[in-house]
């Protein structure tokens, strides 16, 4: 992949709302140049969504249950795992799904709106696909970080200051 698209990602990846005429400014290239780049990073599905970090306690409103769910499974013959990962991932209250290593093979962030939601989501849906041997559910008391950013705190100023 080109250098500059390298360039564009990692700037996104900071902040995905900064303006395109400034991202374009950054790079030392024209708008249309960086339209047509970021264009060609979501059709080959390199950018996949844009998004927002919310901190949600700071609102009234009722706060999501978030858990980590650990999967044990039995790896199907000549799909390894991929089979298993489609099924698993293809619940709405899964959110994030990630082959790891050691005693677990998946580890899973699910949401759903209470404790009970989440543990019929293990008992009803998740334990019940083939080739699932154990989960090992644990519920997210409080989040201190996500994405690099700290909940609950103010954004610092990132900017070096420069002495004339």
């Amino acid at each position: 992949m080109k250098d500059l698209k390298i360039e564009i990602l990692k700037i996104l990846a900071e902040d995905s709302t900064k303006d395109r005429d400034t991202v374009a400014a950054m790079l030392g290239i024209d708008r249309a140049a960086l339209d047509q780049a970021i264009k060609e990073l979501e059709e080959d599905r390199i950018i996949l969504k844009y998004t927002t970090i919310v901190d949600w306690d700071r609102i009234n409103t009722e706060p999501m249950v978030n858990a980590r769910i650990d999967v044990q499974v039995q790896p199907q013959r000549e799909v390894g795992f991929d089979n298993i990962a489609r099924r698993i991932g293809g619940f709405p209250e899964v959110k994030s799904l990630m082959l790891v290593s050691g005693k677990f093979d998946f580890a899973l962030m699910v949401e759903a709106p209470t404790m009970m939601e989440v543990s019929n989501f293990v008992a009803e849906k998740l334990s019940t696909i083939e080739g699932i041997r154990s989960t090992w559910t644990n519920f997210v008391l409080k989040k201190y970080k996500e994405n690099e950013v700290f909940y609950g705190e103010e954004e610092s100023d990132k900017r070096q200051a420069v002495l004339l």
